[in-house]
């Protein structure tokens, strides 16, 4: 039972009629003195009494009495009669709490559970300060499902009497909105408990549930490390592992693992195997080797077959036969992302449309209505002919599914979005200079590699780099997502204006209404690209940085990308960057957009010639000089198609891709060198030599003084000698040893002096090549034989003089001004020609020369050739 209030003091005596009216005029005889002194205030409206609940008033002797009778009946079990008494006293004295708690009392013994829920609820209106009151009512409550009326009165007693937390009562009231399915109100009552008792397995596991539940994934991490580090409890290692990898904190799982490793004094190979996915799964984001790992993970039977996909997925991206391999361990996907990445790299590697197929179908039967697997699974049915079927899906579909796909996801907060950027802006600095100033990083095709033994990256350093790009996409990702985010919003006004316009300007009837309607009027300029991601309250990263420091972050992700080996990454945001600003819908800062594409489509170029990309290098050689367009057609695999025919070759639709463009752009340049020359090379490449040749004598009326146009005119003759359909292939071969003549003459026309004897040996090899092309074959050996002597006593030259590597390293090295080097010695037109052009034109020369001795069976002499020139270590 409550306590029993305290009854009131009695009021004071009114005052009389005598002294209100006295002090009235004194008020009057005080105004008229300080009329000019006092300013008047004006007159406040009478507040009114605010409403509480009725007072208790003093207890009679009648009412004591009829209190203590009702108790005694109580206790001698005559309820009835108890009831009666109460009833009265209540009509009496409706005041007063006690009738309403000893009725309450009598309705809980009788099994009337609301009825005394009621009672007691007005009794504690009466005395709002009995907590143990107030916890009973919420604890009947909750056990009867009123679980509103439960967190009411639990409210009432979240403090103790010394002003303490109630700890029974936070918790009681978290499992009430639990039970509500409020989980955030939840999280608030159940996170004070745990800062009390960090290690309560019961609440850090209700804490960590609802967090879940509202993705509130960082916190959750934090809740569980907090656990962990009080009680060492390894039940929580694989979810603490998980929400690393879920937050792409891969060092911190990498340093995790490692720790619990230590505390068990075992292997990681010899953890449990869900644990072991996960590490996997960390060390393949950080380019960490960890193949006995994924081994001993293969071998095993997993329980829980999704630690196959989540293998898959990090292998996706970095080795996407391998990750495939992954995902044909087990074909049951429950998870939507994981089976549309499945399934596109069954279609993409594979060409496998029934299993892909099969694992939409499978997703679609747990997920009936969702849209992206109906669109992707309508799109393979599609590729593999089953138009009916993917009809029939498409039908699904409605407008509401579309305009879910098309939806984006909510930006990052504005500070949050300025406090990532600047942490980035500030970190990259350092992560350059560490990078680039140890050489023994770089590789090839650098020139700085040469001389230097290359050593792998630091751990420590390779960790920062991959945390760094980490950010750098999360954030740089988001912001690109504001041109779609003002596009969409910008279309929806105008698809709301238009609807407007078109209702507004319907007539009601056939009359010359009608003919007079008005043309709808323009979107207002003031509804421009701009204005509208202004009032979205959006700001890119160029709008935080500014431009400047906007293109100074991107070039030096550039560097830390390519280090780091994720170029596809690098390359893919950066043709998105130049997409969304290219649609840019504004006439503001033109000038530092264009700045601002052209350098990213500089970059991309750079980073795709430095990794061997050719196919993406090609696409934007197109914009620089053919010079660079030229080297990449006749370099890595598209030289090495050259040498199958066209129709088998495996880059034939990037040749042939190219091949058209070429010949859209002659079309329009018929008198550009540089294209009749790459037009001669595709042809020359198809085998056409008439057209080759066609090409190139264009070509040479422009550059009559160039020795290579000279030497493509000089095999395209030759070539065309042995063509079945050629005629006359004695004249053929007449004006190719023609050409080959005015090759030579060219190329030993004006060069340096100390590089004669090697452009020499050159021009004589080419004319032994021609020979042994035309089966003169005692004139080819005495050309070959010629060749070496010339090459026989030019020694390896040093040269002093440095040239300016090229590669994405260097060239960021000298355009940033650092003190890091960045040209490589003995590179020189002497020095490279004596290191590695004789090289190369002797042991062509000593091979050919072998075969010839070979084929007129001459073994010895063979073996000479062959042990001098050719054999090396």
């Amino acid at each position: 039972m409550g306590d029993v209030l305290a009854a009131q003091q009695p009021k004071s005596k009114r005052a009389s009629n005598i002294d209100k009216m006295l002090k009235r005029l004194m008020r009057r005889r005080a105004k008229r003195k300080n009329t000019t002194e006092v300013e008047i205030k004006p007159k406040k409206k009478k507040q009114k009494r605010r409403k509480t609940a009725a007072q208790s008033s003093k207890l009679t002797p009648e009412q004591e009495l009829m209190i203590g009778k009702a108790n005694e009946l109580f206790i001698q079990d005559k309820l009835d009669e108890a009831e009666v008494v109460l009833k009265e006293l209540i009509r009496v004295a409706p005041g007063i709490h006690e009738p309403f708690h000893t009725l309450g009392l009598i309705k809980e013994a009788r099994g009337k559970i609301d009825e005394t829920i009621g009672c007691y609820l007005v009794a504690a209106l009466f005395v709002q300060t009995d907590v143990d009151l107030w916890r009973r009512i919420g604890e009947m409550s909750q056990e009867n499902g009123y679980i509103d009326l439960a967190i009411y009165c639990f409210k009432k007693t979240l403090k103790t009497e010394g002003g303490g937390i109630n700890e029974d009562v936070h918790f009681s009231l978290a499992i009430c909105f639990l039970e509500r399915g409020d989980h955030l109100n939840a999280i608030k009552y159940l996170t004070v408990l745990f800062e009390l008792h960090p290690q309560d397995a019961l609440l850090a596991t209700e804490l960590t549930k609802s967090l879940q539940i509202v993705g509130d994934s960082e916190t959750c991490l934090s809740v569980y490390e907090k656990y962990f580090s009080k009680t060492s409890d390894l039940n929580v290692v694989e979810p603490i592992c998980k929400l690393q990898i879920e937050l792409f904190q891969n060092q911190k799982c990498l340093d995790f693992v490692g720790g619990i490793c230590k505390i068990l004094n075992c292997n990681t190979a010899e953890l449990e195997p869900n644990i072991m996915v996960l590490y996997s799964v960390a060390c393949i984001r950080l380019d960490v080797p960890a193949d006995d790992i994924l081994q001993k993970v293969w071998d095993l039977e997993l329980e829980d077959p999704d630690g196959y996909h989540h293998i898959a997925m990090a292998l996706a991206e970095k080795s996407p036969d391998s990750g495939l391999e992954w995902f044909k361990r087990n074909f049951n996907v429950h998870n939507v992302s994981v089976a549309l990445k499945m399934a596109e790299s069954l279609v993409q590697i594979e060409g496998n449309t029934d299993g892909a197929i099969k694992v939409l179908t499978n997703m679609l039967n747990h997920e009936p209505n969702n849209t992206q697997v109906l669109i992707m699974l309508s799109d393979v049915l599609i590729a593999s002919g089953k138009h009916a079927d993917a009809e029939e899906l498409m039908a699904r579909l409605s407008l509401m599914d579309f305009d879910r796909i098309s939806s984006i996801q909510i930006p990052i907060a504005l500070e949050h979005r300025e406090l990532l950027l600047n942490r980035l802006y500030d970190d990259v600095d350092a992560l350059i200079h560490m990078t680039l100033k140890d050489l023994t990083y770089r590789k090839y095709p650098c020139l700085l590699a040469n001389n230097i033994d290359y050593v792998p990256m630091d751990q420590k350093v390779n960790n920062k780099l991959h945390e760094w790009i980490e950010r750098f996409l999360h954030v740089i990702r988001d912001c690109e997502l504001d041109t779609r985010r003002t596009i969409q919003s910008l279309n929806n006004f105008k698809i709301l204006r238009s609807t407007e316009t078109i209702s507004r300007i319907q007539p009601s009837n056939h009359s010359i209404m009608a003919q007079s309607v008005q043309k709808p009027q323009p979107i207002p300029k003031a509804f421009s690209f701009l204005r509208t991601k202004q009032e979205l309250g959006l700001k890119s990263a160029e709008d935080v940085m500014g431009w400047s420091k906007y293109e100074e972050l991107l070039h030096s992700a550039a560097i830390i990308f390519t280090m780091a080996g994720r170029p596809y990454e690098l390359i893919t945001l950066f043709e998105q960057i130049v997409n969304n600003k290219k649609r840019y819908r504004s006439n503001v800062d033109v000038m530092q957009r264009k700045s601002l594409v052209s350098l990213l489509e500089h970059l991309i170029f750079q980073v795709s010639t430095f990794r061997q990309m050719c196919k993406v290098a090609m696409t934007y050689a197109r914009n620089s000089d053919l010079h660079s367009y030229a080297r990449l057609l006749a370099s890595g695999k598209l030289a090495r198609a050259a040498l199958l025919p066209l129709s088998a070759s495996v880059e034939r639709d990037v040749l042939l891709e190219n091949r058209s463009w070429i010949t859209r752009q002659l079309l329009q340049q018929p008198h550009n060198s540089q294209m009749q020359m790459l037009a001669g090379h595709f042809c020359t490449l198809s085998g056409n030599w008439t057209f080759a040749i066609g090409e190139y004598k264009r070509a040479h009326m422009s550059l009559p003084h160039d020795p290579l146009v000279a030497l493509c005119l000089a095999t395209s003759f030759l070539n065309s000698a042995s063509s079945k359909l050629k005629k006359d292939g004695g004249n053929a071969i007449l004006l190719g040893a023609t050409f080959l003549q005015r090759y030579t003459k060219l190329r030993l026309e004006n060069c340096p002096r100390n590089c004669e004897k090697i452009l020499l040996a050159e021009t004589i090899f080419n004319m032994a090549r021609c020979l042994h092309f035309i089966n003169k074959i005692h004139l080819a050996v005495e050309h070959y034989q010629e060749c070496l002597n010339v090459l026989k006593d030019i020694p390896e030259a040093r040269d002093v003089s440095k040239v300016e590597c090229p590669c994405v390293y260097c060239e960021y090295s000298r355009s940033k001004g650092l003190a890091i080097p960045h040209s490589a010695p003995d590179l020189g037109t002497f020095a490279f020609l004596s290191n590695h052009g004789v090289t190369r034109i002797k042991r062509s020369a000593a091979f050919n020369l072998h075969l010839i001795y070979m084929n007129n069976n001459n073994t010895p002499q063979a073996h000479s050739i062959a042990t001098k020139y050719i054999i090396w270590s």
